[in-house]
């Protein structure tokens, strides 16, 4: 990977994780009223769905990652595998706990207040406890309900740890078929034939494959975007136009902006253009951490606290929120850094910075 590359990943980490917050703060399930408001009802769907694209990115950038070294065997497995268990599954484990408390606590503050899992934590049994961890549907036994664990972002951390368990597959796809592994990935996701887990694990593999394909291969990222940017610019404008007509545009929508995203933050280590180091450092916390932040700004206008009805307030209160989550995470993190670096640091996978 080129040092252009490495830089302009660690320069996308903190606005993608920005972006999963505007995700995060959207008003259409919480406030159904500002589905009806002129232009506010479109903004605010359209700036949600397309922010999502971060998520892609973030399993792209994995992919790249992953497979840096451009080879791939038992010993560099071994290795991958105990540094994802510090990385991805230990605070998977710690957070998700967290969080349990959190509902626990409040249950016994006000027992009405079931939240994410739709029962008294005293009707929990040993198997659903587990659950917590998987799948909390097989909880609520609510088809509405999210797949996966507790904490729903948590569901990507959940599709790494299975993509680097199977990693060796991957490898052997990537490294034998080229790009036409990535492909046949994208006809299965499009045509919807086989069987997903979850329903993310196809489009996952997808993503993170396609990344795997540029490290094996040592393909020059920088080199394809300056050439194919044009191109790109003009498949995502088509494929926009055409999304409602066919499932397989979205994703194609996606890839495009997964490509145009790293043209510019490309272009913009060029220039020298750099982030905080602490911002990069707490972008794994906030990822975490946000859920807790977002879901009290959405409640808050669910419950008509502060006026949405227009739509200049709607956007208003939108991208504010935003800016108060981030900044609020942000706070909270420098807080929890200074008070307990090593507990932070194992929350946040071991990609905390050191008080100076």
């Amino acid at each position: 990977m080129q040092p252009t590359e490495s830089k302009a990943i660690t320069l996308l980490r903190f606005p993608l994780m920005c972006a999963i917050i505007a995700v995060h703060c959207c008003l259409f399930s919480a406030c159904p009223w500002v589905n009806d408001l002129p232009v506010a009802g479109s903004v605010l769907y359209f700036i949600p769905n397309l922010l999502s694209a971060a998520v892609p990115v973030f399993f792209f950038i994995s992919g790249l990652l992953f497979f840096h070294e451009g080879t791939f065997n038992v010993f560099y497995y071994r290795k991958k595998i105990s540094s994802r268990i510090k990385s991805l599954l230990l605070p998977y484990i710690l957070w998700i706990l967290i969080y349990f408390v959190i509902i626990v606590s409040l249950q016994l503050i006000q027992p009405s207040l079931q939240l994410l899992l739709h029962k008294s934590i005293y009707d929990l049994t040993v198997k659903d406890f587990f659950y917590l961890f998987w799948n909390i549907q097989a909880i609520t036994n609510l088809p509405t309900d999210q797949i996966g664990p507790l904490v729903g972002q948590f569901w990507y951390i959940q599709m790494l740890i299975i993509i680097s368990v199977i990693s060796p597959v991957i490898y052997v796809g990537c490294k034998y078929l080229h790009l036409v592994f990535p492909i046949l990935l994208f006809f299965l996701v499009c045509t919807d034939t086989v069987p997903d887990y979850h329903g993310q694990l196809w489009s996952s593999l997808l993503y993170f494959s396609l990344g795997a394909v540029f490290s094996i291969h040592r393909l020059s990222l920088s080199r394809f975007l300056h050439q194919y940017i044009y191109i790109l610019y003009a498949m995502l404008i088509i494929s926009f136009l055409l999304s409602s007509a066919t499932v397989s545009m979205a994703y194609i929508n996606v890839l495009c902006i997964i490509f145009i995203v790293f043209h510019a933050s490309i272009v913009a280590t060029e220039r020298d253009f750099s982030i905080p180091s602490i911002l990069t450092a707490s972008s794994f916390f906030i990822f975490c951490f946000h859920r807790l932040i977002t879901a009290s700004t959405t409640n808050i206008a669910r419950m008509k606290l502060v006026p949405t009805d227009t739509p200049l307030s709607a956007i208003s209160y939108y991208l504010l929120s935003i800016i108060i989550s981030a900044i609020l995470c942000i706070a909270i993190y420098i807080v929890f850094n200074h008070i307990s670096p090593k507990l932070c640091s194992i929350l946040s996978g071991n990609r905390t910075v050191q008080r100076q």
